[in-house]
C-alpha cells in the first residue's frame, strides 16, 4: 500500500493545522448537536474510521476464506484485481459488517468457481445499493411458509403491518413489522418497495387485484421472487 497521503488525509491536515482554518473550526464547533463530532471528523477521524472499516473486512475475507479446504493461491488477474477494488472502496464507506461478510462470501465463491465472475460483481453491486434493512427483509421474505394459494406464481408471503391472511383458506403471512421492531412502517414501506422495484420483491397485493383471491392493496402484501431467492442463498453461502 502506497505511503502517499489521501485526499481525506490531506483535508484533515489542514483542516487541523491551518492557522487560517481557526474560524473555521470555532464555526463548525458551534454547530448545534454535531459541532464536537464533526469537528473530530474533519481533523482526523475520518481516515481512521475508513482504515477500522478496511481492516474488518480483510478479517472478515481471512476467516472466510480459511474455512475452505485446499484452498490454492489464486493469481491476481484483471477479474480478481476488479473484484477487490469494488469490495474495498465499498467497504470503507459502511458501518455494516453484515455487508463485510456477504462480500466476503462472494469472493470465496468465485475462488472455488461456485460463482462466475460476473455473478459476483452484479451481486457486489447489488450488495453496495441495498442496506441492512433490505437483507434482512429478504431473509424474512426467503423463510415464509406457503400461504395455501399461489398468486403471482409464488405461495409464501410476508406484509408490512397486517396480520390477517390475504384471502379465505390462506394462512398469515409473515410480519415484519413485529419481526423488525426498530423499524417504521414508513421505513419496511420504502424499503419493500426498492426492492420490488429491482425485482426482488413482488407486489403481491397488485397482483391479487386482478385475481379472485382479494381487493387491491398495494404496498402492503410481498413474495420474494427466483431471483431474491437465489440473492439470499448466495449471499449466506446456500447451495
Amino acid at each position: 500500500m502506497s505511503d502517499k497521503p489521501t485526499i481525506v488525509q490531506k483535508a484533515s491536515y489542514m483542516y487541523a493545522n491551518n492557522q487560517k482554518s481557526t474560524v473555521i473550526r470555532a464555526a463548525v464547533q458551534l454547530l448545534p448537536g454535531v459541532g464536537g463530532a464533526l469537528d473530530m471528523l474533519m481533523s482526523g477521524e475520518a481516515a481512521k474510521y475508513q482504515q477500522e472499516r478496511f481492516d474488518k473486512q480483510l478479517e472478515s475475507l481471512n476467516q472466510r476464506l480459511n474455512r475452505i479446504e485446499n484452498i490454492t493461491e489464486h493469481p491476481l488477474t484483471d477479474e480478481l484485481y476488479d473484484l477487490f477494488i469494488r469490495i474495498f472502496e465499498t467497504t470503507v464507506k459502511t458501518r455494516s459488517n453484515q455487508k463485510r461478510q456477504y462480500f466476503s462470501e462472494m469472493l470465496a465463491g468465485v475462488i472455488t468457481k461456485e460463482k462466475t465472475w460476473d455473478e459476483a460483481e452484479q451481486y457486489i453491486r447489488l450488495i453496495s445499493d441495498l442496506d441492512d434493512i433490505h437483507i434482512n427483509i429478504l431473509n424474512l421474505a426467503s423463510s415464509a411458509t406457503s400461504t395455501g394459494r399461489a398468486i403471482g406464481n409464488t405461495e409464501s408471503w410476508i406484509s408490512i403491518s397486517t396480520t390477517k391472511a390475504r384471502g379465505a383458506g390462506m394462512k398469515s403471512p409473515i410480519v415484519l413489522q413485529s419481526k423488525l421492531n426498530d423499524c417504521s412502517v414508513e421505513s419496511l414501506t420504502l424499503a419493500c418497495s426498492e426492492l420490488a422495484s429491482r425485482g426482488l420483491l413482488n407486489d403481491v397485493g397488485v397482483i391479487a387485484s386482478s385475481t379472485t383471491y382479494g381487493s387491491y392493496d398495494p404496498f402492503n402484501y410481498y413474495a420474494i421472487t427466483k431471483l431474491g431467492r437465489a440473492f439470499v442463498a448466495s449471499i449466506l453461502g446456500i447451495e
